[in-house]
């Protein structure tokens, strides 16, 4: 919600996601990871060369003697849209995060909730929460050029 905000809010910034959102997926991942950043979140990219990647933010707190290093840990995985693909989009993100149990990097993310981010250009109604084996998938848009809320809704409602 803060990012969303602060894309609404600051020419700077939204200039910034728009930049990244028409070069690479990967270019909003790293915009995505440097805000969760700021509020004590570490996002970071496993990369096991022979079949297995995957960002992950661990929502677990870490620590060092008695000082938290990190406010917490969660897996998440991001697409970015750029057409009409949001429902495709949400489902291979989905179907992605759900790999991660297995293989290469089985046991390296936090189990209960895997977070599916789909940068857009234009707000859209992302899908409910899907519960699926005890794993929890919350559905994320991040819009690069938002409408106004009274022009937004008009096409929403649609």
């Amino acid at each position: 919600m803060h990012l969303q905000r602060l894309i609404v809010a600051d020419d700077d910034y939204r200039a910034k996601w728009q930049k990244a959102h028409a070069h690479h997926e990967t270019t909003c991942e790293k915009l995505g990871a440097t805000h969760l950043l700021w509020h004590g979140i570490w996002a970071f990219k496993v990369d096991a060369t022979v079949g297995g990647q995957t960002d992950l933010v661990y929502q677990e707190p870490l620590r060092t003697g008695a000082t938290p290093v990190s406010l917490g840990l969660v897996l998440t995985e991001w697409k970015r849209v750029t057409g009409d693909n949001v429902e495709t989009a949400y489902r291979e993100a989905r179907a992605q995060a759900a790999l991660y149990k297995g293989g290469i990097l089985g046991g390296l993310e936090l189990t209960s909730h895997r977070y599916l981010v789909v940068v857009t250009e234009r707000q859209i109604n992302p899908p409910a929460d899907v519960k699926e084996n005890n794993v929890i998938y919350r559905h994320i848009n991040i819009a690069v050029d938002p409408q106004l809320p009274s022009v937004a809704a008009k096409r929403l409602s649609k």
